[in-house]
């Protein structure tokens, strides 16, 4: 993974040192890998890196404050509360998939 994302991020051509290099590819998620394979076909190859760089960036803090958030909010929760955010959360992920899924992968499984 981190090595397509690299060939996708054309990171030879950025002429970046080596650390950088190392220091970038530390925030690759899936989910950035993902949305790099579509902006690939979207932008122009010099302005993969910057876009990679800000959306790796935002995944990253957005998950570093909601870790934080819920490590510290969830004491504030009671018992049966904390229970019911749970199970809300599992019910609304099936939701989520359901509704996102179809759409991406039939427009790609249709393409001929």
């Amino acid at each position: 993974m981190v090595i397509s994302a690299a060939d996708m991020t054309h990171l030879k051509s950025h002429n970046l040192p080596g650390w950088k290099c190392i220091f970038w590819m530390q925030f690759l998620a899936i989910t950035a890998w993902a949305n790099l394979g579509l902006a690939q076909q979207k932008y122009p190859p010099h302005l993969l890196l910057p876009y990679y760089q800000g959306f790796a960036l935002t995944i990253f803090t957005f998950g570093i404050l909601g870790t934080i958030f819920g490590f510290f909010l969830s004491d504030l929760l009671p018992e049966n509360g904390r229970f019911c955010l749970l199970v809300s959360l599992a019910a609304d992920l099936p939701a989520c998939l359901v509704a996102i899924l179809p759409n991406g992968i039939s427009s790609r499984c249709n393409r001929r």
